[in-house]
């Protein structure tokens, strides 16, 4: 017989959040590359894959928001929620994706070193206490 429940799914989650990490870390390189290469060149390069990859790392995590939205509300980082974290994120995506559809990648760049990289790193550095908070609620 076949259950889904809470607790099955934090475990799955819980013990999954690894490989989340390395996904974070390529990211955190992507965008790092993606920066650079616009300070360099003045131009955007392949700003669809950055786009894409921002955007899968946006979904997973709203999703995982989704199914277990108690955490993101108790899970504390540098003073601040796991939702109050997606929302500051969210927020500064919106501008920098909006900068480059203008094609002001300078701008881009500039929001993406400086607001999106460090909302990405506190979001990579909450990966910890989230595996916590789940095993302990597991």
């Amino acid at each position: 017989r076949l259950e889904f429940g809470e607790i099955p799914v934090v475990k799955f989650v819980a013990s999954n959040l690894d490989g989340v990490e390395d996904a974070n870390h390529g990211l955190l390189k992507s965008l790092r590359s993606f920066a650079d290469q616009i300070y360099r060149n003045q131009s955007a390069g392949d700003s669809d894959t950055l786009v894409s990859e921002l955007s899968q790392f946006f979904n997973f995590w709203l999703k995982l928001r989704g199914l277990l939205p108690q955490y993101f509300a108790e899970v504390v980082t540098e003073g601040q929620s796991l939702d109050a974290l997606f929302d500051a994120l969210r927020s500064v995506l919106e501008e920098a994706l909006s900068a480059m559809e203008d094609k002001d990648f300078v701008l881009a760049a500039d929001l993406i070193q400086y607001e999106v990289v460090p909302a990405v790193e506190k979001v990579h550095g909450a990966i910890p206490k989230l595996q916590a908070a789940l095993r302990a609620a597991g």
